[in-house]
């Protein structure tokens, strides 16, 4: 990246947290407990990054409002109760934090999780402190992949969205991200892999956190 950016926007599911199994359980239990069939896990983590909503709707053949209300109530308790015992941090994460703010940049998060299943997460994996702000889907009007989170951000901030990076693991990250005018690095050890993360519009894409430290460190201020 040529510029120098202040502002860098996280992802959190597959991003900077390996949440897939938690993701996979909550959703296997919420199906059968209804009486849907089991999901594939593929199923589950190709749905990831989107409302919780839209993936019942998809997962569960979009059955009606009052049963997806019941199955996203069903995941988000589970979820609550085990997410902790399954979820990690990627290596290197909470390093890569501090040196982007070390280097006079700040970080965000902007997920399709809720506030009240993320913050948990959060302090279970001490990295709370590293961030200057964050957006959820139950505090902007429209999710992933409209722009809106990371906009708002970026305004609260004080920071152009132009002189912002958007990093996640989806297309759906990589489309916020370029709907909002930002650049957009996609990482491959979450839930898209690199032709998803291509064919998205990704302006950059990575493997390792090695190579994402050092895209990054070619970004902050």
């Amino acid at each position: 990246m040529s510029d120098r950016h202040e502002l860098v926007v996280w992802d959190f599911d597959g991003t900077l947290a390996d949440t897939r199994s938690a993701i996979i359980d909550a959703a296997t239990h919420a199906l059968t407990t209804a009486g849907h069939p089991a999901p594939r896990p593929e199923q589950v983590t190709a749905l990831v990054g989107l409302p919780i909503a839209e993936l019942y709707r998809s997962l569960a053949g979009d059955p009606g409002d009052e049963t997806i209300a019941w199955l996203v109530g069903a995941h988000r308790s589970h979820f609550l109760a085990n997410a902790a015992a399954l979820t990690t941090l990627f290596p290197g994460v909470s390093d890569l934090l501090g040196d982007v703010a070390a280097g006079g940049a700040r970080n965000a998060v902007a997920t399709s999780r809720t506030r009240r299943t993320l913050l948990p997460l959060m302090d279970h994996l001490g990295i709370t402190g590293h961030f200057a702000a964050l957006r959820t889907d139950d505090t902007v009007s429209n999710p992933k992949p409209a722009p809106d989170m990371v906009v708002e951000l970026c305004a609260e901030l004080g920071v152009p969205t132009n002189r912002t990076t958007v990093v996640g693991d989806t297309a759906f990250d990589v489309g916020m991200g370029n709907r909002a005018g930002s650049t957009t690095c996609g990482v491959t050890w979450g839930n898209h892999g690199r032709v998803e993360l291509e064919a998205a519009g990704a302006d950059h894409v990575v493997d390792t956190m090695d190579e994402l430290r050092s895209l990054l460190g070619a970004a902050v201020t």
